[in-house]
């Protein structure tokens, strides 16, 4: 799998992202790492542990499809509060599948 360039470095991604966007509304969600999905699309194929409110903690496989506009357009930090918004909304709706990303649980 080749890794296109990317506002961020790709060793960064995982702690950047996993970073809370609202320190009041904590989500407990630790991205465990960042690696390229298959070309020709770019895809982030995210790996990260979730303690949920109620129950045990949870992995969970996230890929991500990167939006051209997002690459060419966006600076580093807001690619970063891009992606994790939308990882965020995935959590709080926990919709499965949504149009740009994928989750399949794996713990």
């Amino acid at each position: 799998m080749s890794r296109r360039e990317l506002p961020v470095p790709w060793d960064e991604l995982p702690g950047l992202l996993s970073r809370e966007l609202d320190p009041a509304r904590p989500r407990r969600l630790k991205v465990r790492s960042v690696t390229a999905g298959p070309d020709p699309l770019l895809q982030l194929v995210i790996v990260l542990d979730a303690e949920p409110p109620a129950g045990p903690p949870q992995t969970w496989r996230l890929t991500y499809d990167v939006a051209d506009d997002d690459l060419q357009l966006l600076g580093a930090q807001a690619f970063v509060l891009t992606v994790r918004a939308n990882i965020e909304e995935w959590w709080d709706t926990r919709a499965a599948d949504l149009v740009h990303l994928r989750a399949v649980r794996l713990a």
